[in-house]
C-alpha cells in the first residue's frame, strides 16, 4: 500500500484534483470520486500542514 505520509502535501492535493478530474471524465459523479478519495487521505497533522480556522481567523 502506499504511505501518503511520505509525499509532500502539494503533491497529494495536485494528485487528488487530477484524480477527480480523470474520474469524472470516465462518468462517475464528482461528489462520489471525493467521497471515495477522502478516508484514504493522512490526517493534515501528519501532512505537516496543520489545520487552519478560517472563521477564527478573519474575525
Amino acid at each position: 500500500m502506499l504511505d501518503l505520509t511520505t509525499l509532500p502535501p502539494w503533491v497529494i492535493v495536485v494528485a487528488i484534483v487530477w484524480i477527480i478530474l480523470i474520474t469524472v471524465q470516465l462518468g462517475t459523479n464528482p461528489i462520489l470520486a471525493v467521497f471515495l478519495l477522502v478516508p484514504i487521505l493522512p490526517a493534515p497533522e501528519v501532512m505537516r500542514t496543520p489545520p487552519r480556522h478560517w472563521y477564527r481567523d478573519h474575525q
